[in-house]
């Protein structure tokens, strides 16, 4: 870059987006064009040299050098009046450049924190459901970041943070504190909101940045982009990590709903329980592989894993699969472009640590024709790729290290060798006869959930229909698949005999 004029119109609005990156991010290249495209906003922008009374003669300060605190001070009382988001970006800017050249070890979180969160509270509220719900993602991550810090009140105050947060005419900040009361993180008075900080500062919630968009798109691309995969701006932020549940509860709930399994549910908590020690704040397993006959539970194992622990959950069949694409995506440029499987779950969810399950993966297609998925989850799993994994439709690294994969067979010897290696192999026993009360407990209960009822509103079955199926199952005719669809068979039975009874 010879100078400011080599800037393009693109290149400034680029550049008045340094602030997003993370401060070890930042490049001497990004500093040189941030200040360049700062003077040139400032120069040339109609209105805004006599506006801000910071011509070319007022954009030096003592030491020769752009004054950013009082660019940044002008700026801000537009905001509100002839805003925008070339005024907003000017603001924050200004900010970021400031705090980031005065480092202060105890609050340069902070205080960065603090100028990315002052520009969203500044930005007026669209009445748009998806805009509304990605700031409100990005002021949660924001204000946990300012809870890190030594002394967050002074410097909040001082940014006039919490009048804004406190502002009734704000409608996207009601609907902040809002959630921000619903999480227990703001009590509702921001005299306490001050006193909060001050004395007690809660723990933030565990939190990880998923995508990271190169700097250097021009912003009518990213826009472009986000407009056209809508909803995965909010990753390129701080996203919320499900919590580690405490490991001896976790363990005794799934011991009761899967008796069957004890061995299996020792090694999976003693994982969490090891990494719970070691300092993990949130949910995470190493790639696990259940095999066993077909009807054992395996599937719902899987799921029991994530709802107990309250983690997202999916599942993909892989048996017969002929490509990758439902795990992998498929690469923009083609009409039906969509990202990967994780990065799916985790736009709709807003947690970066789904659990997801690959089931019959030993029944995948072995053709390399049109991609493995086999190939593709070895990148997924492996913590190394997992970190860097590049997703082909939006075009950007993604990091898919929080992700837990459980992968299902019925024969651990037809999985991909390099792929078994990589995975915890577990053998799910068959369940017993004394555990049919169990198994008919959990099905009823997935039906309930199913249709958001309590268990009591379901019909109830007649004892001989219970009895039959208890034989049935005793005497090895029916596995735990095969009741699914019998007791769901009685349950539409159950429902009918009940209307011709009201009839």
């Amino acid at each position: 870059m010879s100078g400011d004029d080599a800037l393009s119109p693109e290149d400034v609005r680029a550049f008045l987006s340094v602030w997003r990156l993370p401060p070890a991010e930042v490049t001497p290249e990004h500093l040189a064009g941030a200040r360049a495209a700062i003077r040139i906003t400032v120069e040339d922008v109609p209105d805004f040299p006599d506006v801000l009374d910071l011509g070319r003669s007022g954009l030096a300060d003592e030491h020769g050098d752009l004054p950013l605190l009082r660019i940044a001070g002008r700026v801000g009382d537009l905001i509100g009046q002839s805003g925008g988001d070339l005024v907003r970006d000017l603001r924050a800017t200004c900010l970021f450049l400031y705090f980031l050249e005065n480092k202060d070890d105890h609050t340069v979180e902070l205080r960065l924190a603090c100028a990315h969160l002052d520009w969203w509270l500044a930005h007026p509220c669209t009445l748009n459901e998806y805009d509304l719900r990605i700031r409100i993602a990005r002021f949660r991550t924001l204000f946990a970041s300012i809870l890190r810090a030594d002394t967050p009140a002074s410097i909040a105050i001082e940014l006039e943070l919490i009048q804004a947060i406190s502002d009734p005419q704000n409608l996207e900040n009601r609907a902040v504190v809002a959630m921000l009361e619903s999480a227990g993180w703001l009590p509702p008075e921001p005299a306490d909101v001050i006193d909060s900080l001050l004395l007690a500062p809660p723990k933030p919630p565990p939190s990880m940045i998923v995508l990271r968009p190169s700097l250097r798109a021009s912003e009518a691309g990213a826009k472009k982009i986000w407009k056209e995969f809508e909803g995965y701006e909010a990753l390129s932020g701080l996203t919320y990590l499900a919590a580690m549940p405490d490991p001896d509860e976790y363990r005794s709930d799934l011991r009761s709903a899967f008796p069957w399994c004890t061995e299996i549910i020792d090694i999976i908590t003693g994982e969490l329980a090891l990494a719970a020690r070691l300092g993990r704040p949130h949910f995470a397993l190493p790639p696990l592989l259940l095999t066993g006959h077909s009807g054992v539970g395996k599937s719902r194992l899987a799921r029991c894993i994530a709802g107990y622990a309250g983690v997202p959950f999916t599942q993909l069949s892989a048996g017969g699969a002929s490509d990758s694409r439902a795990l992998a995506g498929t690469a923009r440029g083609w009409a039906s472009a969509h990202p990967c499987l994780p990065l799916m779950v985790m736009r709709t969810h807003g947690v970066a640590n789904p659990l997801l399950c690959v089931e019959e993966i030993d029944k995948a297609a072995d053709s390399r024709h049109n991609g493995r998925i086999s190939d593709v989850l070895l990148t997924m799993v492996e913590p190394a790729t997992a970190r860097q994994y590049y997703d082909e439709c939006l075009q950007m690294p993604a990091d898919l290290s929080a992700v837990s994969w459980v992968l299902t067979a019925n024969h651990a010897d037809r999985v991909d060798p390099l792929l078994r290696a990589r995975c915890r192999v577990l053998q799910v026993p068959r369940p017993r006869p004394e555990h049919f009360g169990v198994i008919m407990a959990g099905l009823t209960e997935d039906v309930a959930d199913e249709f958001g009822v309590a268990v009591s509103d379901l019909p109830e079955l007649p004892g001989e229909v219970v009895e039959a199926m208890r034989s049935g199952f005793a005497a090895g005719e029916l596995n735990a698949r095969q009741l699914a669809a019998l007791h769901r068979r009685a349950l539409i039975a159950a429902t009918r005999a009940e209307k011709l009874t009201r009839n």
